[in-house]
């Protein structure tokens, strides 16, 4: 059975990212809901361009800090 930070970080990386996929925030979605794509090609966000803070970084981001947050709060005295 997996340890409950690894299910407790899987089930706040989920909410978290039916959070975002929902949101649709301007900053990782073009104008008619897309992915935007991932790089620095020069135009603004506000043009539709790339962006670097693309879904794909955003995820992977994420998903780490999920897992690190719980484990970190398991470390203390009062978790156990």
């Amino acid at each position: 059975m997996l340890p409950k930070r690894l299910l407790y970080a899987s089930v706040a990386f989920l909410l978290s990212m039916g959070l975002i996929l929902l949101a649709k925030p301007a900053m990782l979605f073009d104008a008619e809901g897309q992915p935007r794509p991932f790089g620095t090609a020069g135009a603004t966000p506000q043009a539709g361009g790339p962006t670097v803070f693309s879904l794909g970084v955003v995820t992977a981001i994420l998903a780490i800090l999920c897992v690190y947050v719980f484990t970190w709060l398991d470390t203390f005295p009062l978790a156990r």
